[in-house]
C-alpha cells in the first residue's frame, strides 16, 4: 500500500511533471476510467490517468503491489532471479544450505503485448527458461536518463536509480537481431508508479524505485541470471518446494490492487481490456536515455 501512497501523491501533486519541465502547470490529478471485472483472472484493467496536458493509460493487475523479503544476508554470487509474467512478480532465489531459497519477490511491470518478444519494436519483453538464461551484463546509473512517453509529459527521468542491462547473446541461437538486442533490462519506474503492477513498458521490467535499490543493494550484480517465464507458466518444481520450506512465512501474490479499489467511477457499459484488443507494436522502443549509446527499451 505504501507504494501506491507514493505513487498516488505524487501524480496528484505533479512531481513527476516538475522534474522534467519547471513551467509545466500544475492541476488535480484525476482518475476518469477504470474498467473492472469482477470475476477476471489476474489480468490487466484499463486505468487512464490525467492532468491538464498529460494523459496515460496504464494496464494494471489485480494484484497486490507489496514486496516480500525472507532472507536480508544473501550470497550474491549464488543468487538468481525469476520474473513472472503470469503472477506480475520478481522473485530473487539463492542457493543455499544446499537447496534452492526463496530470497525476496517484487511487483513488475513488463511489456503492453504480453507474449514473448521476437524482434526489435514489437513491444514485448523476451522469455528465456533455465536452459537459456538471460544474465546482467553491465548496470549503469539511470538517475538522469529520460523518456518521452508521447503522453503531454515530454522527457521526464523515469529510469529510477539503476539500469541493469540483460544479456540476451546465449539465448536465441535462432534469432540472432534478438540475441545482440542490447535495449532490454530492469529498471525502476519514476514517473509511472501507478503501472506496478501491469503491462506498460515496451520490453524492459520496471520495479517501484526504492525496490529497484535494495535488489541493487542486497541481491544483484553483474552476471546475476535472469529468467523470464511466460505468461502462461506455473511455478516450477524447485520454485513450489522453496514456498513451502518458508510455510507460513510465505506470502504468495494476491488479487486486490489497490489503486483500482480507490475507484467507484468504473462506467457499468464498459468491459475489461483483454490481451487480444492490446497491440501497441507501432510505438517507438527506444529512447534518448543515452545519446548514441544502445538506448533503453522502456
Amino acid at each position: 500500500m505504501k507504494h501506491i501512497i507514493t505513487a498516488t501523491l505524487a501524480l496528484m501533486a505533479g512531481i513527476c511533471m516538475t522534474a522534467c519541465s519547471g513551467s509545466q502547470k500544475q492541476s488535480e490529478q484525476k482518475q476518469d476510467t477504470i474498467h473492472v471485472e469482477a470475476d477476471a483472472p489476474v489480468a490487466v484493467k484499463e486505468l487512464a490517468m490525467n492532468q491538464d496536458g498529460f494523459h496515460h493509460t496504464y494496464l494494471v493487475a489485480d494484484q497486490e503491489d507489496e514486496r516480500h523479503i525472507y532472507r536480508q544476508s544473501v550470497n550474491r554470487n549464488q543468487c538468481f532471479i525469476v520474473v513472472s509474467k503470469k503472477e506480475y512478480r520478481l522473485y530473487v532465489y539463492e542457493i543455499a544450505e544446499g537447496d534452492t531459497l526463496l530470497a525476496a519477490s517484487f511487483p513488475v511491470c513488463y511489456a503492453i503485448n504480453p507474449e514473448a518478444k521476437e524482434r526489435e519494436g514489437d513491444n514485448k519483453t523476451p522469455e528465456c527458461g533455465m536452459g537459456n538464461p538471460f544474465h546482467i551484463m553491465e548496470i549503469k546509473d539511470a538517475s538522469t536518463w529520460t523518456f518521452d512517453f508521447s503522453d503531454g509529459r515530454g522527457q521526464i527521468e523515469a529510469f529510477g536509480h539503476w539500469f541493469m542491462r540483460l544479456d540476451l547473446s546465449e539465448s536465441f541461437p535462432d534469432n540472432p537481431d534478438l540475441a545482440a538486442n542490447r535495449s532490454i533490462g530492469i529498471h525502476g519506474s519514476t514517473g509511472n508508479e501507478a503501472s506496478i503492477p501491469g503491462r506498460d513498458s515496451h520490453g524492459c521490467v520496471r520495479l517501484y524505485d526504492d525496490d529497484l535499490n535494495m535488489l541493487y543493494d542486497k541481491y544483484a550484480q553483474v552476471g546475476t541470471m535472469v529468467v523470464i517465464k511466460g505468461i502462461e507458466e506455473n511455478k516450477w518444481p524447485y520454485e513450489l518446494k522453496a514456498q513451502e520450506q518458508l510455510g507460513d512465512k510465505y506470502e504468495g501474490p494476491r488479487r486486490g490492487n489497490p489503486l483500482l479499489k480507490q475507484s467507484t467511477t468504473a462506467p457499468a457499459q464498459e468491459e475489461c481490456v483483454t490481451d487480444e484488443e492490446i497491440s501497441v507494436s507501432d510505438a517507438p522502443e527506444t529512447s534518448e536515455a543515452e545519446g548514441s549509446r544502445t538506448r533503453p527499451a522502456y
